[in-house]
């Protein structure tokens, strides 16, 4: 999760919680797309960014719930939003008018394989008390 570098009119903070990023080549550039849920505590809308030479913002709520989208942007300005959101993404991306790099990956379970949750905590040290 990412806290943007902005507030609502009502002094709520803005995250944006990143599910998904792809790099892919688009009209010939690179491009990295992030996608995410951006939110103030009241809302929380889908987000796709694009980042390339420039960067775009698409609401996705603008088609799939936009009345709740015109609420969230009568609580705060849309253009802060976009120029936060463009901020993040290249943040995120590591792009500063520069080509982002390719991410690492790791793998939520040392030495490949299996499936069980693994603590990284020692055990405690007290016994039960009657």
């Amino acid at each position: 999760m990412v806290w943007l570098n902005m507030a609502g009119n009502d002094g709520s903070l803005l995250y944006l919680d990143v599910f998904n990023v792809e790099h892919r080549r688009q009209r010939g550039e690179k491009v990295v797309a992030v996608s995410a849920v951006l939110g103030d505590g009241l809302f929380e809308g889908q987000v796709l960014l694009e980042v390339g030479v420039g960067v775009e913002v698409t609401f996705v709520d603008a088609w799939l719930a936009e009345e709740r989208l015109r609420d969230f942007f009568a609580r705060v300005d849309r253009e802060e939003v976009e120029e936060a959101l463009e901020e993040a993404a290249r943040a995120l991306t590591g792009s500063a008018g520069r080509q982002a790099p390719s991410p690492a990956w790791m793998s939520p379970h040392p030495g490949g394989g299996g499936s069980a949750s693994r603590v990284a905590e020692d055990a405690p040290t007290w016994s039960a008390v009657a």
